[in-house]
């Protein structure tokens, strides 16, 4: 008797063990989407790249992390003045990331 009830709580505690697997499996898998949107959102608030004849800017960015605190972005001040920012917030990740768009949007 003592070794059927052993077998079963083995067996309901390896159900509960799938059933939390399965659900963690799908938190990440929205977790993950989630970073997908926002990595694209950051990827649109950055500035195009520019050639003409007298200024060629071309970037790469490729953070630290899947997101990170930095950013830039470029304006003209006036038709000779061009003028190029960087935003660095300390830290890597969605927090830093949200901060360094808040700015960017600001």
């Amino acid at each position: 008797m003592i070794l059927y009830s052993r077998y079963i709580n083995r067996k309901r505690i390896g159900i509960i063990i799938q059933e939390k697997n399965t659900n963690l499996e799908k938190a990440i898998k929205v977790i993950r989407s989630d970073i997908n949107i926002a990595i694209d959102y950051i990827n649109s608030q950055l500035p195009e790249q520019i050639s003409n004849e007298h200024l060629h800017i071309s970037w790469i960015y490729k953070p630290s992390y899947l997101l990170g605190g930095d950013t830039f972005g470029y304006h003209w001040l006036d038709d000779a003045n061009f003028a190029i920012y960087l935003i660095d917030v300390s830290g890597h990740g969605v927090g830093a990331a949200l901060h360094s768009v808040s700015v960017l949007n600001f």
